[in-house]
């Protein structure tokens, strides 16, 4: 990228100068693609030719990681086609095959999966029939890889509609809880269904590894550098796309961890900054155990009642206490160990003996309330009326909280 413009005109700046700028992008293009094949052959270098080993034997030593990175690509295909059958035969049929839910949700829902299967192992067969034409399976494959683009596209509200479809259906949201604690299984449906998702962005680190171990002099070099630009450009597409599905995945684990999956949390808007254990000081002094979680526009502390880890699933884990409307909030260091947070009068204090933490989690909770606030300037203000929700009114939160689509202004690094 051209980052500075001559401050004086040229002589030559006039009709030409449009196609004068042009002409330097791509120069800088061409430099940028002429660094980066140089770094490429740098590192092959310092790995292999300062070695101390003959010519011969530094081929060799190539030619063996170039065929390890093949059979990683092949040994990771096989697994993920396997995962894709796990999500076939112990969901997506069985819910078909007992009408769990309508055709038409379940066309939405998996649609894509079966032909992602057949489309995959079409590339495992390529790959295995003839391991030295890499390039040629993935380029023979790139064409419908954008069957993943559609798939990534819709996977957010697929979240959420399967959400809805658990909360409004017990004999749906029994089956798959059932079946996902069983031990052929043992995932749970959100974290198969994104699997697909992951995997574009998997096969470019695993071409660039083997155009790694590849000589520009070699014939398939060109067909990799084609194919890891392609699937480049499709990656790039899908991770836009990712962002807020794993936003929202987060949001949806957290959920249906709390007892009785109450309240409802899940909104378009809103996203989970942090989350973790801190210590509430309690009015006579002690000091119990809560899960706490900072959200974009609340914050919520938990009774714990199972072991939980960040980011999954663990049915009535967690029994909420309370809920703290942001923008109502305002959060006090007392010591160096304890903070407090206030809203609308009410308050609770938390500690940690780890100080560090303590103070990360009061930058946080300011931070996320300043973005909350200017957020709101610029975007149509919601009911006033919001106050602390304690345990005895968490029922009523999402009647208080009405969810609704609102463009989205975040952008938390806090962690």
């Amino acid at each position: 990228m051209i980052t500075t413009v001559e401050s004086r005109k040229s002589p030559f700046a006039n009709k030409n100068e449009p196609f004068q700028v042009s002409t330097m992008f791509n120069l800088n293009r061409e430099l940028n693609q002429v660094l980066q094949e140089r770094n490429r052959m740098k590192i092959c270098n310092t790995r292999f030719y300062g070695s101390g080993l003959s010519h011969k034997d530094e081929r060799e030593k190539i030619k063996t990681l170039r065929c390890k990175a093949v059979d990683e690509i092949i040994s990771s295909e096989r697994n993920y086609l396997r995962q894709l059958e796990v999500l076939l035969n112990y969901f997506i049929k069985p819910m078909k095959l007992h009408t769990l839910i309508d055709d038409r949700n379940h066309s939405f829902l998996f649609g894509q999966i079966e032909m992602i299967y057949n489309l995959n192992g079409e590339l495992l067969r390529e790959l295995e029939e003839n391991k030295d034409k890499v390039a040629n399976a993935f380029l023979k494959m790139a064409p419908f890889l954008k069957l993943y683009s559609v798939y990534a596209f819709d996977f957010q509200n697929a979240l959420l509609l399967l959400q809805e479809i658990g909360n409004k259906n017990p004999a749906f949201r029994k089956f798959v809880i059932q079946t996902e604690t069983r031990p052929e299984v043992q995932k749970t449906l959100n974290s198969l269904m994104i699997i697909p998702i992951q995997r574009l962005p998997r096969y470019k680190l695993l071409l660039e590894q083997v155009l790694l171990y590849t000589s520009p002099s070699e014939s398939d070099f060109k067909l990799l550098k084609d194919s890891v630009k392609q699937i480049t450009s499709i990656v790039s597409h899908i991770n836009s796309c990712v962002e807020d599905q794993e936003v929202t995945l987060m949001l949806l684990n957290l959920q249906n961890s709390l007892l009785n999956r109450s309240p409802k949390i899940v909104k378009p808007s809103r996203k989970i900054v942090r989350e973790g254990l801190l210590h509430k000081i309690s009015r006579s002094g002690s000091q119990i155990k809560r899960y706490c979680v900072l959200m974009s526009d609340i914050f919520l502390y938990c009774k714990i009642l199972r072991d939980r880890e960040i980011n999954t699933t663990v049915e009535n884990a967690l029994e909420c206490c309370c809920i703290f409307p942001l923008k109502k909030c305002k959060v006090y260091e007392l010591f160096s160990d304890s903070f407090k947070i206030t809203c609308q009068g009410d308050a609770v204090i938390f500690s940690s003996s780890d100080i560090q933490l303590v103070h990360s989690w009061i930058s946080s909770i300011r931070d996320t309330i300043d973005v909350h606030i200017q957020c709101r300037k610029t975007l149509r203000k919601e009911s006033s009326k919001r106050k602390p929700t304690r345990k005895k009114n968490i029922r009523h939160f999402e009647n208080d909280y009405p969810s609704r689509k609102i463009s989205v202004c975040m952008n938390y690094n806090f962690f």
